[in-house]
């Protein structure tokens, strides 16, 4: 792994403190020519800084599993409604799991009808996305356009739900569950609230109405018609799926996940949110030690050798006195699994290096399920399909509780050309990354480098 750059300026203040600024990057070869990458990008995601590059998936189809074990469990994943959630998968389809059955979805999983008669509070027809809004971003947003009323009419709420939710129940009346319901008022279970919201901004048939969160400032809000309509609710911690609420005969919505243009101008905001974070790292002083041993314990637990070696030679820092000798001398060896990982794809040689490391770290179901999954990827990289099924049959199957993580991972199969598949950006160089920094932050873990994750 070679150092390409390496800038660290420290500032001083009058104060005789310091503004750090630092930009610095190790960069790995890039993949092999065999490799799939996805190149476009979707406007639905709004990332943090410098992260502009992270895998934006769109598309609205993919394929089932059939009639295998992880089709078995579907009744088991409806009941408890967990799975593992792959890191960076945006929403960008509806859940036909999780539907009602009064809820009518289209074949390319964008457009929900209600069918139901909406006689009485519990006779909601609730749809939502087969995948969360990502924490870690800094923006996410999603837009529905009103394409039928319905019979009754001002029937609909658009908003957000966490992973337990009735689909039979409004989104807003069940705990952790905010909406902006189309005869202009927003509601929330905690605390329970149905108050006027945009100047009380109804909606109905051809209106464009967005939900948006904004991940830095914890806050839920809401656009009609390409109009923000300012701060909405607060937001507590948690997954949250984009969803919709329908309540009379006919009602149809179709969804937007980026797929299109926004109506919104999401990137302008997004924009305006990056400029307003940046500022407040610039005016952020912090004494020029405590950065030194931040930046130090950064690279030396992901393994950054060379790039440590610059900066102690260029800027003499000295030893941090919370450095830890475990990390220390197993630096050479997490630098070669990431190595393997990222730029060589060599899952089981980077494992075998892993387990003379920390021989526990394969026992985590969360590690083991990152690696499989990520050996399948390369399996399917080297263009041997058979031999990715037959994988996919005798050892990802039986992770039962990734039901959703499976069915993105396997639905590529269905595509002759992968690059063109929803689900492409499981190919990019992004993916090998994750999977590295995982297994070796979990051996860090093993050798009780750093505190487990809750």
């Amino acid at each position: 792994m070679d150092v390409t750059e390496s800038k660290l300026e420290i500032i001083k203040t009058q104060q005789g403190s310091t503004v750090l600024s630092m930009e610095f990057s190790e960069r790995n070869s890039p993949p092999s020519s065999s490799s799939c990458c996805r190149e476009d990008s979707c406007s639905a995601m709004a990332d943090v800084p410098e992260a502009d590059d992270d895998p934006k998936p769109v598309g609205s189809q993919s394929s089932s599993l059939g009639n295998g074990p992880l089709q078995r469990n579907r009744n088991n994943y409806k009941r408890n409604n967990t799975f593992v959630v792959p890191d960076r998968v945006f929403p960008h389809e509806l859940n036909t799991w999780h539907a009602p059955y009064d809820i009518v979805i289209s074949p390319d999983k964008l457009e929900a009808s209600y069918a139901g008669g909406g006689n009485h509070v519990h006779d909601f027809g609730s749809v939502r996305t087969a995948f969360p809004a990502p924490p870690g971003i800094l923006l996410y947003y999603f837009e529905i356009k009103c394409l039928d009323s319905g019979t009754k009419g001002e029937q609909m709420t658009i908003g957000i739900s966490p992973v337990l939710f009735n689909a039979n129940s409004q989104v807003g009346s069940e705990p952790n569950s905010y909406g902006y319901a189309c005869e202009g008022t927003k509601c929330s279970h905690s605390p329970t609230s149905i108050v006027t919201y945009g100047n009380n901004s109804k909606w109905s048939d051809d209106d464009v109405v967005g939900c948006g969160i904004n991940f830095e400032m914890r806050e839920v809000f809401f656009t009609k018609n390409g109009v923000n309509l300012g701060k909405a609710f607060d937001l507590p911690g948690g997954h949250f799926y984009p969803t919709v609420s329908l309540h009379s005969g006919g009602e149809t919505v179709r969804f937007n996940f980026g797929q299109e243009d926004f109506m919104f101008d999401i990137d302008g905001l997004r924009k305006e949110a990056k400029r307003e974070l940046r500022n407040t790292v610039d005016k952020t002083e912090v004494e020029t030690n405590v950065c030194m041993d931040l930046i130090r314990s950064y690279l030396l637990k992901n393994g950054y050798n060379d790039t440590l070696s610059v900066l102690d030679e260029r800027y003499k820092t000295r030893k941090s006195q919370l450095e830890d000798q475990a990390a220390r001398r197993s630096l050479a060896q997490r630098k070669r699994i990431r190595t393997l990982i990222v730029n060589e794809g060599k899952i089981d040689e980077a494992v075998k290096v892993a387990n003379s490391l920390a021989p526990e770290v394969s026992d985590e179901e969360r590690i083991a399920f990152a690696v499989d999954s990520q050996k399948y990827i390369e399996i399917l990289r080297s263009g041997d399909t058979q031999r990715a099924v037959e994988f996919a049959q005798t050892d990802l199957s039986r992770y039962t509780g990734n039901v959703e993580s499976l069915r993105l991972f396997m639905s590529v199969l269905a595509y002759p050309d992968m690059k063109q598949c929803p689900a492409s950006h499981i190919f990019d160089q992004r993916q090998r990354e994750r999977v590295a920094e995982k297994l070796n932050s979990a051996i860090l873990q093993c050798l009780d480098v750093e505190p487990r994750s809750v």
